[in-house]
């Protein structure tokens, strides 16, 4: 996949050439003895990003070819309070995520999140309108290369310019 930054006045443009392709066990049989194996870029297709300060936008390539036009939407705000056991969860990354039904298909942008004060309450400014999630961390890996896997724990639709209260957020373990 070929992506391109642009910083254009004051807003950045992320353009994505091609589509996200999976390679699976079976694609590395035809890899160079060194392991090392690419894909062809699928042109034509892609897709265009674009924020700023006031706001987010995105649009296929197809569909801007079309209409020249990429409008850029207010951003909203989530807040909320995350439990588990009835009992506030202090201290906890709640980051953003992609819902399914609105980000399908596109290429994984990460998106940021806030930490929960001590009354499990948290705040996220700038939050893209659409279809969206808000995740808590499973951490996994050894204490010297520690990482974390998302779990999301509430999906919710973002409005334009919206301040959303997603109310008591229940924390549900990846195992349950």
């Amino acid at each position: 996949m070929n992506a391109r930054r642009f910083l254009i006045f004051s807003i950045s443009f992320l353009l994505f050439a091609g589509n996200l392709i999976q390679a699976t066990a079976a694609d590395s049989a035809g890899a160079a003895a060194n392991g090392q194996f690419h894909f062809a870029p699928q042109l034509g297709t892609g897709k265009i990003f674009a924020a700023n300060t006031n706001g987010f936008g995105r649009i296929t390539l197809e569909a801007f070819q079309t209409n020249r036009v990429l409008i850029l939407q207010p951003w909203a705000r989530v807040h909320g309070r995350l439990v588990k056991d009835g009992k506030p969860v202090a201290g906890e990354n709640v980051d953003l995520s992609w819902g399914a039904a609105d980000f399908n298909g596109w290429p994984l942008l990460n998106l940021h999140g806030a930490l929960t004060d001590e009354n499990g309450r948290f705040t996220i400014d700038f939050v893209p309108p659409g279809c969206m999630g808000v995740s808590t961390r499973v951490p996994f890996g050894s204490a010297d290369q520690r990482s974390w896997s998302s779990q999301t724990q509430k999906q919710f639709t973002a409005r334009p310019g919206e301040d959303v209260d997603l109310g008591d957020v229940v924390k549900v373990d990846p195992m349950q």
